[in-house]
């Protein structure tokens, strides 16, 4: 499996694609092939995410659509690391009960369809802000998450989606802004990154550390199955699970 997609191509709709040797890691055995696809892209960004945050475990962090891919492996590398200090959104109930199935507590969640985040994160977090804030969402919810950030904070921003006004709270506060991306080291050909990501989120998923991300099989590679894949995607009813075309 490799990080194909983070190396500045058009994507991975197709049957075969050229990419650098370098970026090229054995799977995890103990996964099927399809279930190895479904890690790259996820699990680059939650390690990158995980790792630049430089966590203590007294901190409070507060990760804002943590269902998603991302946030799936990212709350699976937090519980296996040790920390237990997060307040999570989700906004339906197939996402909430796959953050329960991965060991969040039903109090460490907040569903924002039913109650306002900034009320309800404050009150979790013990009427205090948040040491960071990891963003998975962007627009409007980044600006929630900027005003629950502590000053001198860190924003981790996985999603490019701030605005301007989650900027201009983020510099009032005296934030620091990391801004998470993996297709950067492809553009230097720091290839070294993705090998040695890879190699390391291999070493988790084999070792039982953290398991593979949920995964759908939704179709061959075909349009009818991109089309379908995009409107789940626009319909936010994936519920955590990273959608797999398969080459027959």
């Amino acid at each position: 499996f490799c990080g194909s997609g983070s190396m500045g191509s058009n994507g991975t709709y197709a049957e075969y694609i050229c990419v650098p040797e370098g970026i090229a890691v054995k799977k995890p055995q103990n996964i099927s092939f399809e279930e190895a696809a479904g890690i790259p892209s996820a699990g680059l960004t939650a390690l990158q995410s995980f790792k630049r945050m430089n966590l203590a475990l007294t901190d409070s962090i507060l990760i804002t659509g943590a269902a998603g891919g991302v946030g799936n492996v990212f709350i699976k590398l937090l519980i296996a690391k040790g920390f237990t200090n997060f307040v999570v959104t989700a906004g339906n109930e197939e996402s909430i009960k796959s953050l329960l199935n991965l060991g969040v507590r039903p109090e460490q969640i907040i569903n924002y369809r039913k109650e306002a985040i900034y009320e309800a994160a404050f009150v979790l977090n013990g009427n205090k802000k948040f040491d960071i804030a990891v963003d998975l969402v962007g627009n409007n919810v980044a600006e929630i998450a900027a005003k629950l950030l502590k000053i001198n904070g860190k924003y981790i921003d996985v999603t490019n989606f701030s605005t301007a006004e989650s900027r201009g709270i983020l510099f009032s506060k005296g934030a620091t802004i990391h801004n998470i991306s993996n297709y950067a080291y492809g553009i230097e050909k720091q290839y070294d990154y993705y090998k040695k990501g890879l190699s390391e989120l291999n070493h988790l998923v084999e070792n039982e550390i953290i398991t593979a991300p949920h995964i759908d099989v939704i179709g061959g590679l075909s349009k009818e199955t991109v089309d379908k894949a995009l409107k789940i995607l626009r319909e936010n009813k994936t519920g955590g699970r990273k959608l797999i075309m398969k080459i027959n």
